[in-house]
């Protein structure tokens, strides 16, 4: 079954676009938009959800993003990736949302940052860990979290810093030792 002409035309668009330049988010918001009129006009186009999703991630539109793979998993139910992107681009949309500061805005962190993980990017996990910890570096559950991912990323001396951070704050911690 072909594409939709409007998914050609996004993905036209979508090429033109300098990977190693400043994107024009006018035409990326233009590409998602056409890829996302595919999925109305060819309701079982997984391609076509998922391109969508990715550009609207890009654009930082992240409930729309969860919304289209929430549609690509409807269609896929066997891809069993697909929840865990629409769990992390909700965390995502409430970190944005969020305005509280502090332990709260510490803990959308450290969601978001298990999120990640969990889609296997623990680089940017890492990168919402060390937010959440500089927020409020009390929570020696952050500080495991922070091991494990590191050690994943094979970044082992912060592996070996964060598991004696959360042994500082709870000696008997077995996940940390």
């Amino acid at each position: 079954e072909e594409h939709p002409p409007s998914c050609d035309e996004a993905l036209a668009i979508w090429n033109e676009l300098d990977p190693d330049g400043a994107v024009d988010t006018t035409d990326l918001r233009r590409a998602a938009l056409l890829y996302e009129q595919s999925t109305i006009k060819q309701p079982d186009d997984l391609h076509a959800y998922a391109d969508a999703a990715v550009l609207f991630e890009e654009l930082h539109d992240y409930e729309r993003a969860a919304e289209l793979w929430n549609g690509a998993v409807q269609i896929r139910p066997d891809l069993t990736f697909i929840p865990n992107h629409i769990k992390r681009l909700a965390s995502m949309a409430a970190l944005q949302r969020d305005n509280t500061g502090g332990a709260g805005r510490a803990a959308l962190l450290l969601d978001v940052a298990r999120n990640f993980r969990a889609v296997g990017e623990p680089e940017r996990a890492i990168s919402y860990l060390r937010e959440s910890l500089a927020i409020d570096s009390t929570r020696e559950a952050a500080w495991v979290d922070l091991a494990e991912t590191a050690a994943e990323a094979g970044m082992y001396a912060e592996a070996m810093r964060a598991a004696d951070r959360a042994l500082a704050i709870q000696p008997d911690l077995e996940d940390a030792k």
